[in-house]
């Protein structure tokens, strides 16, 4: 199977066809290279193209792939090359279709401008619908004549136009601080295109197998790794990478061999790492997490990231608890427990996402070695702790109360 097939038959219906066309031609468009709102339209357009599984052909081949990887920030994949397989390259076909099309309507234009009397201007063709059929874009490449498109501005230039050319400032006056104010526009906007770029893969990634085989082999998630390594490192709490943390979530969750290559190349540290910066979490000890009263409640946000990240860690760790570990690892799993400990123990903005949360850490908890949980009940005991023959039970009861509103829900489920 090339890389340019799909998981899904094609279909004759003409929407599907067009869509497939306009997948094409905006992906290979990308790597032009485009800027600013063009860009982030361009990726808009694309995610909302990747949620029909009929579509996805144009958008999993690896040249595909490896340009959205690149504009995503995952700087270790390779650079796209051309589709080197026999078959015929669809977007030549398709600008071609359209640059008959746009010639066909000029010469039908001119003809009826030469019956014309002269005394009206001749009718507008921007809203005429343009069909392909399979035949046009699908069969024997054919050379592009992308050259014949006229991609010029409009004769009819405006004073607005004329002060906003290309490569010049607005000279119609300007405020202070005006470049500052467009580094931090570029700097939301890199950030707003990277987002998009990762619900462009999850949506790829979940709908389509063979996405899911080609992501392994392009190494796409050491790149997520690398990415996520070189962000959580840094002094400050990173925020938005919820799409990042859920495209490596369905990575490991849908393919067995990523699982074991995560775990392998230190992704429980850094989830950890990714887990404790999400929750601004401060060490007291070295297994004992400092819980400040006074703090403010954890962010939706931060609870969603924090969550992304606890379902990862399951996904490489479900099998840890039936294994004696090795006293690094031991060390490790540790240090994990504490930071679960605390987000039994923190409270949160939301009463659902904190619910959902403490889920995922009872979850977690399950999964480690029996061994290494004794740093839940090691913590030092304050005059109102729960204990139970000098051991803090304090995180004991946050769980039992978080599983005993949880079995009340099911209840009261259960009689409606």
């Amino acid at each position: 199977m090339s890389d340019s097939d799909s998981d899904y038959d094609e279909s004759s219906n003409p929407d599907v066809i067009l869509r497939q066309a306009l997948a094409t031609v905006l992906i290979r468009f990308l790597q032009t290279e485009p800027q600013g709102r063009v860009l982030k339209v361009c990726l808009r357009s694309i995610r909302i193209l990747s949620r029909d599984k009929k579509v996805l052909g144009p958008l999993i081949t690896d040249r595909a792939l490896l340009t959205l990887a690149h504009l995503g920030g995952i700087s270790n994949a390779p650079v796209p090359k051309e589709d080197t397989d026999g078959d015929s390259d669809p977007y030549n076909d398709i600008i071609e279709a359209i640059s008959e099309s746009k010639l066909g309507r000029a010469d039908e234009d001119d003809h009826g401008s030469e019956e014309d009397d002269g005394s009206g201007a001749v009718s507008s063709d921007v809203n005429d619908p343009v069909v392909w059929g399979q035949s046009d874009w699908c069969g024997e490449r054919k050379a592009s004549t992308f050259s014949n498109m006229s991609l010029r501005p409009s004769r009819r230039r405006s004073s607005v136009f004329k002060a906003l050319t290309p490569g010049k400032r607005d000279s119609r006056g300007s405020l202070g601080g005006e470049e500052e104010e467009e580094e931090k526009e570029e700097k939301v906007d890199d950030e707003v295109n990277r987002k998009e770029v990762m619900k462009i893969f999850c949506n790829i990634v979940y709908n389509s197998t063979w996405a899911q085989e080609r992501a392994s082999e392009l190494s796409l998630l050491c790149g997520l790794t690398e990415k996520l390594n070189k962000e959580f490192q840094s002094a400050s709490s990173p925020c938005g990478h919820f799409y990042t943390l859920r495209f490596m979530f369905l990575l490991t969750a849908l393919r067995s061999e990523l699982r074991a290559q995560l775990k392998q190349e230190g992704g429980v540290p850094l989830l950890t790492t990714v887990l404790e910066k999400s929750l601004s979490v401060q060490w007291k000890e070295q297994y004992e997490v400092m819980l400040d009263p006074t703090a403010p409640p954890i962010s939706v946000e931060d609870s969603q990231q924090a969550q992304e990240a606890l379902k990862i860690l399951f996904n490489i760790t479900h099998s840890t608890h039936t294994q004696e570990p090795e006293e690094e690892d031991a060390s490790l799993y540790r240090h994990l427990a504490a930071v679960l400990c605390h987000c039994l123990m923190v409270s949160w903005e939301e009463e659902e996402a904190s619910d959902e949360l403490k889920g995922h850490a009872a979850n977690m908890l399950s999964a480690l070695p029996l061994s290494c949980l004794d740093v839940l009940v090691s913590v030092p005991l304050d005059p109102d702790s729960h204990q139970m023959n000098g051991a803090n039970m304090d995180c004991v009861h946050n769980l039992l109360m978080y599983m005993e509103r949880k079995l009340g829900q099911v209840k009261r489920k259960g009689k409606k």
